[in-house]
């Protein structure tokens, strides 16, 4: 089983791979790519992410969120090791990915998997049928008869087993993710993982399910290119395993 990368669905892969797994593997996809950089290359690297990542911070109102005031402090060391050798680059270009590493990779938890599965149709089905507050709070509904999965499913079934399936799926709302999670799991398919803005993740009920059932965070306000390998390093570790 595998799992995604950011946009569409995977089926699931790395979900039970532990953060500090996820962070190893993706430092050494780092270290395998900034070694044959010159040093001049690896210093743009950095200084770019160190302007970037500026420039955002600029922009936000107090109260600073305290994850950003973390981000700041980090990519404040950064801009000191560029006044340092190579090897300080590099350390702070290994501690950066590092950071974006654990903050990307969510672990998966089978106990909120099956919670989910149970509480997830019901409340599903009213907020897609329901036409008003008796029928949203009405105890009368039948998922199964609401929401239909259709197509070749044995076929996907039997190819999930042994191969990676990617769903691209047309974006229509934040409904999106628990639509299709539930969609999946209603035709017998393993859980996927998928990419979820980090916005998502500003409610603690949503953080909560989301973090737990295969959504790995995306920070679309991180522009710089080092954070965009790290975001394909994942999908490619992803894949892998």
């Amino acid at each position: 089983h595998r799992r995604t990368g950011a946009g569409g669905f995977m089926s699931s892969a790395p979900r039970r791979a532990t953060t500090d797994e996820i962070v190893d593997a993706l430092r050494r996809r780092a270290a395998d790519r900034f070694g044959p950089l010159s040093e001049a290359h690896l210093r743009e690297l950095l200084a770019n992410c160190v302007y970037l990542e500026r420039k955002r911070f600029s922009a936000l109102k107090p109260p600073v969120p305290e994850l950003d005031a973390a981000e700041r402090a980090a990519v404040e060391a950064a801009a000191r090791a560029l006044r340092g050798t190579r090897s300080e680059v590099e350390d702070a270009l290994f501690s950066l990915v590092q950071r974006y590493a654990a903050e990307v990779h969510n672990e998966f938890s089978d106990r909120t998997y099956r919670f989910a599965t149970r509480l997830l149709p019901g409340m599903l089905t009213r907020l897609l049928t329901a036409t008003g507050p008796r029928e949203l709070l009405g105890g009368d509904f039948d998922p199964a008869s609401h929401l239909v999965v259709q197509g070749p499913l044995d076929r996907i079934r039997t190819l999930s087993e042994n191969h990676t399936l990617v769903l691209a799926p047309t974006h229509l709302s934040n409904l999106d993710s628990p639509l299709l999670g539930y969609g999946i799991y209603q035709a017998g398919l393993p859980p996927f993982i998928y990419g979820a803005g980090l916005n998502l993740f500003t409610s603690p009920a949503m953080a909560f399910f989301m973090s737990r059932l295969g959504a790995y965070t995306v920070d679309r306000r991180k522009k710089h290119a080092l954070y965009k390998s790290v975001l394909k390093d994942y999908s490619v570790e992803a894949i892998g395993r």
